[in-house]
C-alpha cells in the first residue's frame, strides 16, 4: 500500500460509525474484500487434510485478509485499536468496532443527545440561503435517522422559512420531507414525494409579507389558532411581522369576500318553494278527495 493511497483513500475514524463504516464499505467492495468483513475467513476444520488448491485458496484468502487489516489499521486511531482486544482477523475488528461505537446502547444514547442539541441549536446565519439552511437540517436529521430516531416530524402542511432578502415564505412540506431521493420509487410517487433537487423553489406566490420586507429577522414564532385550519405567524427583529396562515387552505371556512346576500336570498327562495310546493300539494290532496 502507497503513502500516496493510505493518505488519499482510507477515511480517517472520527467517532462516527455510520459514516465510517459506508465509506469503508464501499472502499472495500470496490477491492472485491467485503465479503472478509461479512463472511470472515473459512477456517478448515480439524484433522482435516487440505488439497493443493484449498491450500492455495486458504493463503490468498489470509493475504487479502491482511491487506483489509492494513486498511483498517491506517484508519482507526492507535488509542482506539489498542482498546480492541481480538485483532486477528479484520472481521474481528470490524465487528469490535461496530459493538464499541454502535451497538452499545450507552454510547448510542450519548450519540443521540450530542446529535440532537446539535439538531435544536441549528439557525439560519446570516448570508445563509434556504437552501443551505434547509440541507443542514435535513442532514442532522439524517444522521439522528441513522441512530433509529427523527429529530422532528412535519406535521403542518406548510413550513415557514426566511428569505435572505428578508421576506418570509411557506414551503409545501413536500420540499423538505426527508424521504426525497433522486429517484423516487412509484409508490413513493403515488404518496406525493417528489425527487430531491439541489435547490428549493422560491415562488413568490409564497411570499407570506408579500412585498413587505422584515428588517433585521431574528426569528419567526408560530401558533395554532383557535380558528380551524388557521396558525398565527410572528416574525421580529427590527421589524415586526404579523399574519395568520392557513396550512391546509381555508377549505372549511367562508372567506371576506363571501356573498352572504345571496347565500341569504337562496335560503329564503328555498324556503318560499317548499312552503308553495306545500300549499300546492295540500290543494292537490283536498281535490281528490272532493271527487
Amino acid at each position: 500500500m502507497s503513502e500516496k493511497e493510505t493518505s488519499l483513500n482510507i477515511p480517517k475514524f472520527d467517532g462516527d460509525f455510520e459514516h465510517w463504516a459506508m465509506l469503508m464499505e464501499n472502499l472495500l467492495r470496490s477491492k472485491e474484500w467485503w465479503e472478509l468483513i461479512e463472511i470472515g475467513i473459512t477456517q478448515p476444520e480439524r484433522n482435516v487434510i487440505l488439497t493443493g488448491a484449498q491450500r492455495t485458496e486458504a493463503a490468498e484468502q489470509k493475504i487479502k485478509d491482511l491487506k483489509v487489516k492494513n486498511y483498517l489499521f491506517a484508519s482507526i486511531d492507535k488509542t482506539i485499536l489498542k482498546t480492541i482486544a481480538k485483532k486477528d482477523t479484520s472481521k474481528e475488528i470490524w465487528d469490535s468496532m461496530r459493538t464499541k461505537f454502535q451497538g452499545n446502547k450507552r454510547v448510542q444514547s450519548a450519540q443521540l443527545q450530542r446529535l440532537r442539541r446539535n439538531f435544536e441549536l441549528l439557525e439560519m446565519k446570516e448570508g445563509d440561503t434556504i437552501t443551505e439552511y434547509f440541507s443542514r437540517r435535513l442532514l442532522s436529521n439524517f444522521e439522528i435517522g441513522c441512530l433509529g430516531e427523527i429529530a422532528f416530524t412535519i406535521t403542518m402542511v406548510k413550513s415557514i422559512a426566511c428569505h435572505t432578502t428578508k421576506i418570509i415564505l411557506a414551503l409545501g412540506k413536500r420540499f423538505v420531507d426527508p424521504r426525497r431521493t433522486l429517484n423516487p420509487s412509484q409508490a413513493e410517487k403515488e404518496e406525493g414525494i417528489i425527487p430531491l433537487t439541489d435547490s428549493l423553489p422560491v415562488i413568490p406566490q409564497s411570499y407570506v409579507t408579500h412585498s413587505l420586507k422584515v428588517e433585521g429577522l431574528r426569528g419567526i414564532v408560530t401558533a395554532p389558532a383557535k380558528l380551524e385550519s388557521t396558525t398565527h405567524v410572528f416574525a421580529y427583529g427590527v421589524d415586526l411581522f404579523y399574519t395568520r396562515l392557513a396550512p391546509s387552505k381555508t377549505y372549511d371556512s367562508l372567506t371576506d369576500d363571501f356573498r352572504y346576500a345571496l347565500l341569504l336570498i337562496t335560503i329564503v327562495a328555498l324556503v318560499a318553494a317548499i312552503y308553495i310546493t306545500w300549499i300546492l300539494s295540500k290543494k292537490k290532496e283536498l281535490s281528490e278527495k272532493w271527487r
